[in-house]
């Protein structure tokens, strides 16, 4: 799965000099061409999607928004890997790849160090096929000689043949934005991995710091107690707004650590002091303290300088932070507010596919308004691909729990043969199941065919 034939490959092929900043450069270039109209409607895209990259403009536009601040999460990780870890060939495997990011820095960081390390071979893990294509491009070029391995799935989806070949002496593992995914999420990959081959298995978890969100950081904690990593051995960092670069509303949080590795086990990299313990936040002693934006400040700057910053480790009111903690307990109730949450983008960026997720989780345990939910989405073809069948049996579901609305829908799928056989005797016999209980909608449907009660 690999990009080829598009204008973007072709210059990809010829860009010199090699580096991240040139492919990056390449995406700046679009995006400065566009109209500021037209740069604040893409934006605002991107955040809606919740940052999903699934056309050529969205990919640019990440890069833009992105990049820099990816990168400098990046190079702070690899600074903390032992320095004998590069000696010699290893594999990597690449959680939630986007485009290749992390092994386009990881190339400038050897590049600049002039070390030696080789790769033999990448596994990209993205649940976009389009990003999954950008990233194995990026990957062939910067890394020609090293085989490449896409899987095409979300995190809790994966098994132990789609990351393990047995046959890898040291492998490095790249997890990006741990405490945005759900525990039931990292629970699934932590058991996973508790089934690794045998070898030296170095991590690196890079992503936000969710200062605001504690319950969040838990995510972290969550993947290292239960692969039994001893905590004396991680080496934990977290930088704030303004911390960790001078200038920037960038957060840092770093956890690096082994397992099964040997001799390699116990070293400490070289530059990673102070080591700050699991969850916690230090403040460097060069750098002052976070200093928060007035309102003037904030109306200074432009709309798209605020639409890139809100992009940029949004933190989640607290009521939505304890709604998640509520819906990964399996609270249906909680599942379904946190799915419409998501269906709408209030106080969090809208996003299709995790209104369906959690829609889905409250469906299954019979919560008949995510039933409904589930079958509106199935219909539309919002967050997974448009099936009449899959909206039917759910709306089904819903409406033999009374959810009028549901049968309402199932009356104007009959009436107009989505997916089905047009059947006008069974629409009218879900408009009169929904009239008679009281939906308004379903006695106007009666009354245009001059149906009463």
């Amino acid at each position: 799965m690999m990009e080829h034939g598009t204008n973007y490959s072709f210059f990809i092929e010829a860009l010199q000099p090699l580096t991240f900043h040139s492919v990056k450069e390449l995406s700046d270039r679009f995006i400065s061409e566009l109209s500021e109209e037209e740069r604040i409607k893409l934006f605002d895209e991107l955040k809606r999607s919740g940052n999903l990259q699934e056309t050529e403009p969205q990919l640019s536009a990440y890069l833009y928004a992105f990049g820099d601040m990816q990168e400098a999460r990046l190079q702070k990780a690899y600074d903390r890997l032992p320095e004998s870890f590069f000696s010699g060939e290893i594999e990597w495997i690449d959680y939630g790849c986007g485009q290749g990011l992390g092994a386009m820095v990881y190339h400038d960081f050897l590049q600049a160090r002039n070390l030696t390390s080789s790769v033999r071979r990448f596994t990209l893990i993205d649940p976009s096929e389009r990003c999954l294509q950008r990233a194995a491009l990026h990957v062939r070029r910067f890394f020609p000689h090293s085989e490449i391995r896409t899987v095409c799935k979300y995190i809790d989806e994966l098994t132990t043949d789609d990351l393990f070949s047995g046959n890898q002496s040291r492998t490095l593992h790249l997890l990006s934005n741990l405490p945005g995914m759900a525990v039931h999420t990292v629970e699934c990959l932590a058991d996973v991995m508790t089934t690794m081959s045998e070898g030296y298995h170095q991590f690196v978890c890079v992503g936000p710091y969710y200062g605001n969100s504690p319950e969040r950081m838990t995510r972290l904690d969550t993947l290292i107690e239960r692969m039994e990593i001893p905590l004396e051995t991680v080496v934990a960092e977290d930088w704030g707004d303004e911390q960790f670069v001078p200038g920037q509303a960038w957060t840092c949080a770093l956890r690096i650590f082994a397992k099964d590795g040997g001799d390699l086990k116990s070293e400490t990299p070289s530059e990673a002091q102070p080591v700050s313990p699991v969850g916690s936040a230090e403040v460097p002693e060069s750098e002052s303290p976070t200093q928060v934006s007035s309102d003037d400040d904030q109306e200074k700057k432009s709309k798209i300088e605020q639409i890139l910053e809100a992009l940029n480790d949004p933190e989640e009111p607290e009521y939505v932070a304890q709604l998640r903690a509520e819906a990964e307990q399996n609270e249906s109730r909680s599942q379904n507010r946190l799915g419409y949450l998501y269906d709408v983008g209030k106080d969090v960026f809208q996003n299709d596919a995790e209104a369906v997720r959690w829609y889905r989780r409250a469906a299954a345990q019979g919560y008949a308004m995510a039933q409904y939910n589930l079958g509106n989405h199935y219909l539309a073809g919002r967050g997974v691909p448009q099936d009449y069948g899959e909206a039917i049996k759910w709306y089904r579901r819903a409406a033999e729990q009374d959810i009028l609305p549901a049968m309402n829908n199932l009356g104007v799928i009959y009436a107009t043969g989505q997916g089905v056989k047009r059947n006008e005797t069974e629409a009218i016999k879900w408009y009169r199941k929904a009239a008679q209980k009281g939906d308004q909608t379903a006695i106007r449907n009666l009354q245009k065919r001059e149906i009463s009660l």
